[in-house]
């Protein structure tokens, strides 16, 4: 294998997990495995990262009934929220254009972009305004531990991983679980 070659990492879902894969590069790589054991891996093997741990062989045959590899639409989500919230609005997207629902409006000063009926819409406002760890909405939150907090968005809390990036809407309740696990200051926008 030319060590000039660009490596390209896809992704693909396992539900509930996306994971990041790769395809063996030329007929064989070898490659180091998350127990440090350093294997040679063939064209019929996709390779899995798993963050800091490395990456680690499955079978293509394998790989191709586990994972349903994600459509370019969804290989790059937005950098502001968890996968699972850009995967539900990805695919009510993709419904509203395959079911010719999208809206453009030449009229308004941002002529030609492109909006969803007003029942989508909301329903991607309200996947946005809901916790991103238990999935409450702000009444629910609010209810349930009577504080004006509702859910807010927690920069404190920021997720950094090698498929996100993004400051966190979390629930009181949630956050106080994550302060609890890992004890820092508080700091919300």
């Amino acid at each position: 294998m030319s060590e000039e070659s660009d490596v390209v990492w896809r992704k693909a879902q396992k539900r509930p997990l996306i994971v990041e894969f790769r395809e063996v590069q030329g007929d064989s790589e070898w490659i180091t495995t998350p127990d440090a054991v350093k294997i040679e891996v063939f064209r019929s093997v996709h390779l899995v990262m798993r963050d800091e741990a490395g990456e680690y062989p499955i079978l293509g045959t394998i790989f191709a009934r586990t994972y349903d590899v994600l459509p370019d639409w969804l290989q790059k989500w937005k950098a502001n929220e968890p996968q699972w919230k850009s995967d539900l609005i990805g695919r009510i997207w993709a419904y509203a254009r395959s079911n010719e629902l999208v809206i453009v409006d030449a009229a308004r000063d941002d002529a030609g972009r492109e909006t969803l009926p007003k029942g989508l819409g909301d329903l991607i406002r309200n996947i946005r305004m809901r916790c991103d760890r238990c999935d409450k909405t702000p009444k629910e939150a609010l209810r349930e531990t009577q504080d004006l907090t509702g859910v807010e968005t927690y920069q404190c809390c920021w997720v950094h991983t090698a498929t996100e990036d993004y400051a966190p809407k979390l629930c009181l309740t949630c956050h106080n679980e994550l302060k609890r696990l890992w004890p820092h200051e508080t700091t919300s926008v």
